[in-house]
């Protein structure tokens, strides 16, 4: 991301992944000043831990949340070999939750918590900027 006006506070410390065995490293806070009274307010919490977390911390955040939005897939290797995929979505207006096994590589996991209507805000600038430069990837 490299709007201005994003704060980034990045961790490798372990943190304690809900309430499973397992933690979470590097993981990272996210805020922007809010355009309602600018003040810096989380809009993104991200982090990452081994992939075998990934069915505990399903299981714990369906007992606090309910039952969660499931998409399952197939991704590849670059040796061709395919593994099973999940992405498990609580949301509500205000926010969203994404945990994804093989998130980044096929043995890890990661966690997404988002504020709705900050990252909108965030999106919108991002594709604002895309607009105004020609031929912007």
């Amino acid at each position: 991301m490299e709007q201005s006006g994003i704060s980034k506070y990045y961790y490798e410390a372990a943190l304690n992944l809900a309430a499973t065995r397992y933690n979470m490293t590097p993981y990272g806070f996210y805020f922007i000043a809010d355009p309602k009274d600018g003040v810096m307010r989380l809009f993104r919490f991200s982090g990452t831990s081994v992939r075998d977390a990934a069915a505990e911390v399903i299981t714990a955040m369906t007992g606090k949340f309910g039952q969660p939005h499931i998409v399952t897939d197939k991704v590849q290797n670059k040796m061709g070999a395919s593994f099973d995929h999940v992405i498990a979505t609580w949301s509500n207006p205000l926010s969203a939750i994404i945990v994804e096994d093989r998130y980044s590589k096929i043995d890890d996991m990661g966690i997404v918590m988002i504020d709705t209507r900050l990252s909108k805000i965030i999106n919108d600038a991002d594709a604002a900027k895309k607009a105004a430069t020609p031929n912007a990837i």
